[in-house]
């Protein structure tokens, strides 16, 4: 599990990279794609538990 995370992490954080005009992965891009996720799975846990009962599908 933890490699697959690791894994999605890197590829999102590339495109990331590519985003910015860059060939380099830098740790901004890897900060930035944690903060993504995290937030995501803040968002999807919200509305599950504020605005209906049904399960949502969790990302990653």
């Amino acid at each position: 599990a933890a490699e697959v995370y690791i894994t999605c992490l890197m590829d999102d954080a590339n495109v990331a990279a590519i985003h910015a005009r860059r060939a380099t992965l830098m740790s901004k891009d890897i900060r930035l794609e944690v903060l993504n996720a995290s937030q995501l799975n803040l968002f999807l846990w919200l509305r599950y538990k504020l605005l209906d009962d049904t399960p949502v599908l969790h990302i990653r």
